[in-house]
């Protein structure tokens, strides 16, 4: 009984004092809060993109992938934050190294990969022959041979960042968990933030492009194409904001190394963490405002958000300009009419 109770005691010995600070219960329970909003509004908003006539069904398959990586990105959080909640009263925290940090945070990280790739794909199905899809759908279909591939895809980005970081057989102690600075390669963290970065402005750019070539019309494309390049222009800022800050934390720690680790760890949760909490509680809130099948889908389903949600109606398009007909097509005209009275013209029998 004293062995294990002495084995205890060194075991404790060997632990880390986590922020008690006012601001951390304030960061930790905004999160948590977040999160769980965000998981139940991503899982209501796939059901309704599921069911959001007449959007092509390989369309509406992409935008429920992309709640639903919203919603994973919440139920992540939330567990992780309920831990940290529930073991802030405790004197100590086991101490956490490089290793178990990545393994920790793999999941998260794949969801930000996952994110940033749909988002590409989103944008370039806009390019795409618009078929319209009014039947029902099984949710069974809800996954396509494609969705899996593009998942694997990101599985193997995200084991790159991870498993096959540069060890050297030697993990290091961290005072708290982040990826990016549980990462030993400097240069793989800031690999891993343009990728994060660049996926995002390119989904931007691609769709703003078409958007701007193909704005002559007013067919269903081309309104569908307006309403998810909205959407993803807010979700970008966002995410673009937040990680160029995290950038800057990390290349700040990088460069002196004598610095106020807990200001940087701050900065890192409330950028890299916290705002894309932020984003996925926002996402399922942005279709419902912007996409227009999702929104009647939304007030089918809850009458009651007909009073809260702007009314919208399609503007015809413009008519087209009338041609102008110079003098010598009108003359060509006029001698084309001539000969069609001529030979059209009949003279009377004589008797």
């Amino acid at each position: 009984m004293t062995d294990f109770r002495s084995m205890i005691r060194m075991e404790r010995n060997n632990c880390t004092t986590p922020l008690v600070d006012v601001h951390t219960w304030l960061i930790h329970t905004s999160e948590l809060t977040i999160s769980v909003l965000g998981l139940i509004l991503n899982c209501i908003v796939t059901l309704l993109t599921h069911r959001a006539a007449p959007i092509p069904y390989a369309q509406r398959r992409q935008l429920c992938g992309l709640s639903l990586n919203y919603a994973l990105l919440g139920a992540i959080q939330l567990s992780r934050n309920l831990f940290l909640l529930c073991s802030l009263h405790e004197p100590c925290l086991p101490e956490t190294n490089t290793a178990t940090c990545k393994l920790q945070e793999f999941p998260l990280l794949f969801c930000y990969i996952h994110g940033g790739i749909l988002a590409c794909i989103i944008s370039t199905q806009m390019k795409k022959k618009y078929k319209e899809s009014r039947r029902p759908v099984p949710y069974t279909w809800m996954c396509s041979i494609w969705q899996t591939l593009t998942a694997c895809v990101c599985i193997a980005i995200t084991l790159g960042f991870t498993a096959f970081d540069n060890e050297d057989g030697e993990t290091k102690a961290m005072e708290q968990c982040s990826i990016l600075l549980a990462i030993r390669d400097y240069q793989l963290v800031f690999v891993l933030i343009t990728l994060l970065i660049s996926l995002h402005a390119i989904a931007v750019v691609y769709i703003t492009l078409y958007v701007n070539t193909h704005s002559t019309g007013c067919d269903k494309k081309t309104i569908l194409s307006f309403c998810v390049r909205d959407v993803l222009i807010i979700e970008t800022v966002a995410w673009q904001l937040g990680l160029l800050i995290a950038g800057a934390a990390v290349a700040y720690r990088n460069i002196w190394q004598d610095t106020c680790t807990q200001c940087v760890y701050l900065a890192l949760e409330l950028f890299f963490v916290f705002i894309p909490i932020l984003i996925s509680f926002a996402h399922p809130i942005l279709l419902i405002w912007f996409v227009f099948p999702v929104r009647d889908s939304a007030v089918r389903l809850f009458p009651w958000l007909s009073s809260v949600l702007p009314e919208y109606a399609l503007v015809p398009p413009p008519a087209p300009p009338r041609k102008k007909i110079s003098r010598r097509n009108r003359k060509a005209s006029k001698k084309e009419q001539e000969k069609i009275t001529k030979f059209v013209e009949v003279k009377p029998v004589e008797v």
